[in-house]
């Protein structure tokens, strides 16, 4: 098995969800059950103590407009199709953000990510590299590979987690290549659209708050750096956000757990678990029957 380093923001897990994180480390780790425990305990004690030393921060977070001369990259970038459709159904604005009062639903950073974006990421980010780090049009390429498991039934994996089924298209015949099409006469072929999800630092607003919905790795990336304002989407779209956290919570928490705690040792550990691989299984089941005219 291979092992990867992450940093878990584990002052925020309740009870069963740090002991299951604890229980999928590495051997190493495991050794030090004790220690990695104790430390969750003081943490909770710590999270109660900030519910009062720092009520009301994320309430604070500085937003101010992007600098003007980007104004016309920025209306590009809107105007793209592939931001339209992303965004159709809720609002959008480009803004400065300040990173460590982002409220963190995400828990998990896997280190390796991070030293990956790191060699590619400037040591002292101008503003206009800044843009395009957080706000890409399209994603680096990852690496998916595809094994068949029978005719019908197909399986595909990568190491980015952001795998997913983008859409499932149909396109005439003719604009594919058939040369090694078993048998028949085709005429329409039914495309799975894999990939990845919308690349842009993306955080949607809930009061006076903004939750990071994503772009932790990159932002882990650029605190650590010493980054404290970035370009981002702000949204009114909760959706993702709210299948982790109740609205009310991330609405009304005197406390919630903030992207800065990422870099607190007292709310934060590294430890190293099984690397893993997101994988989708895509079956096809053909269903004939006949309806009436």
């Amino acid at each position: 098995m291979i092992f990867a380093k992450q940093k878990l923001l584990y002052g925020w897990m309740t009870k069963p969800v740090f002991e299951k994180n604890l229980k999928e480390c590495s051997p190493e780790d495991l050794e030090r059950a004790d220690e990695i425990t104790a430390g969750w305990e003081r943490a909770q004690e710590k999270k109660l103590s900030l519910a009062e030393s720092e009520a009301g921060v994320a309430d604070e977070i500085e937003v101010s407009e992007i600098d003007s001369e980007f104004s016309e990259k920025l209306d590009h970038l809107s105007e793209q199709p592939v931001f339209r459709n992303t965004f159709k159904n809720c609002s959008t604005e480009f803004k400065m953000v300040e990173i460590d009062k982002l409220i963190a639903y995400s828990f998990a950073i896997r280190l390796r990510f991070v030293d990956l974006m790191r060699r590619k990421c400037p040591p002292n980010p101008s503003a206009a590299e800044l843009i395009d780090i957080c706000l890409p049009l399209t994603v680096s390429q990852t690496d998916v590979t595809r094994k068949t498991i029978d005719p019908l039934n197909y399986l595909y994996s990568s190491d980015s987690m952001d795998l997913r089924i983008i859409d499932v298209i149909s396109k005439p015949v003719k604009e594919l290549d058939l040369s090694n099409i078993a048998e028949g006469s085709p005429v329409k072929a039914l495309i799975t659209l894999l990939g990845f999800g919308f690349p842009m630092v993306l955080t949607a607003s809930v009061g006076k708050r903004l939750v990071l919905d994503n772009g932790y790795h990159r932002l882990y990336v650029l605190r650590s750096l010493g980054v404290k304002r970035v370009p981002a989407v702000v949204t009114d779209n909760l959706s993702y956000a709210e299948k982790v956290m109740p609205v009310d919570y991330l609405a009304n928490a005197p406390r919630p757990p903030l992207f800065k705690d990422f870099f607190d040792p007292d709310l934060a550990v590294e430890v190293t678990k099984p690397r893993l691989r997101r994988a989708i299984r895509i079956s096809i089941v053909p269903q004939l029957f006949t309806v009436p005219l």
